[in-house]
């Protein structure tokens, strides 16, 4: 829940009024609340990920080096 008020404005505001003890826990931790806030994490986790080549990937990638005498001298 917290998270997602940081990256969404309702979500904050809603998050706002129990912080100030404007509405209560039942109110706060009702099912919609958590479903959005678990609607804007994921979105913002779909926007962040991008595939990062890891180092044992590139090294995998390169070939071994030849034994001697296969490089033809």
């Amino acid at each position: 829940m917290f998270s997602a008020a940081a990256r969404d404005e309702s979500v904050a505001r809603h998050t706002h009024l129990f912080a100030q003890r404007l509405i209560g826990p039942v109110r706060f931790l009702n099912p919609v609340a958590p479903a959005k806030a678990s609607a804007v994490n994921i979105r913002h986790r779909g926007t962040t990920a991008t595939p990062t080549a890891t180092p044992a990937a590139t090294a995998s990638a390169t070939p071994p080096p030849s034994p001697s005498g296969a490089d033809g001298r």
